[in-house]
């Protein structure tokens, strides 16, 4: 070694992390979304059957009245939680 100073090399003074930790949260999060995608594909299925053609016309209509309500409603919360939290204040 130059200078006469030795490298620890040694397991010990840099452990690794657990094996498959963030692999597996990854992997269990795209899962859930497949199933939830297969879910939602056969669910609208099921809906589109059982109302026929005039009723998920009206289940539509009712959503997209629905969808920019609850838009506007949101203003935006969750950005201004999230802001809060990264600097350190509760929301």
């Amino acid at each position: 070694m130059p200078n006469g100073v030795e490298q620890d090399t040694s397991d010990a003074a840099h452990p690794a992390p657990p094996p498959g930790r963030f692999t597996g949260f990854v992997g269990s999060i795209a899962l859930a979304n497949i199933v939830m995608i297969v879910c939602g594909f056969f669910g609208s299925l099921l809906v589109a059957y059982a109302l026929g053609p005039e009723g998920k016309g009206a289940l539509q209509f009712l959503l997209t009245m629905t969808g920019p309500v609850f838009a506007a409603a949101n203003l935006g919360l969750g950005t201004a939680i999230m802001y809060r939290i990264s600097r350190g204040r509760r929301p």
